[in-house]
């Protein structure tokens, strides 16, 4: 989940566009979109990931659906 943290820290705190975080991570845009569109789910700022373990990172991006 480190590199959730990486993507998200480039996309929020150094406003680099989803293709040069693309590159920097060696990921997808469409990866990059995905983990973006799923910390504004969850309600997850810069401060709040920065403060989450990588574990508990991964569990509140990829929570299951209560139904």
């Amino acid at each position: 989940m480190r590199k959730a943290q990486e993507i998200l820290s480039l996309h929020l705190t150094a406003g680099l566009t989803r293709s040069r975080v693309a590159s920097s991570c060696s990921v997808s845009r469409s990866s990059v979109s995905e983990y973006n569109w799923r910390a504004e789910g969850a309600g997850l700022d810069w401060e709040r990931i920065r403060a989450t373990s990588p574990s508990e990172l991964e569990a509140r991006l990829f929570r299951k659906p209560p139904y």
